[in-house]
């Protein structure tokens, strides 16, 4: 037995719960985007082998952080052995997810 959920309950629903979601969605992405930052940086001190049980982990790190810090990369200075794209990708992000908060209130 299927049971459908009425047109009008679901979208009731969605009414009710639409503004408790709207606020805190953002706010897991930044803080989603925020932690691979720094499990990437603290990762990268770590070597890591082609054997290693971390490869998966650290491939997934990469992917998720690479769109944000490979664009301030090309734009920022080369500064010898350091790297500050991720310094200033935790800075954009925090600037954006504070402006986003004022504008949904």
């Amino acid at each position: 037995m299927v049971y459908v959920l009425p047109m009008t309950g679901l979208w009731s629903w969605a009414a009710r719960v639409g503004p408790r979601v709207r606020k805190p969605f953002p706010n897991y992405s930044f803080y989603c985007a925020y932690f691979g930052i720094l499990a990437r940086v603290l990762m990268s001190w770590i070597k890591v082998g082609p054997g290693s049980p971390f490869v998966p982990l650290l491939r997934l790190i990469y992917a998720i952080t690479e769109p944000i810090l490979g664009p301030i990369r090309r734009v920022l200075p080369k500064t010898g052995m350091f790297d500050f794209s991720p310094i200033v990708a935790l800075l954009l992000l925090d600037l954006i997810r504070r402006m986003i908060e004022k504008v949904l209130g």
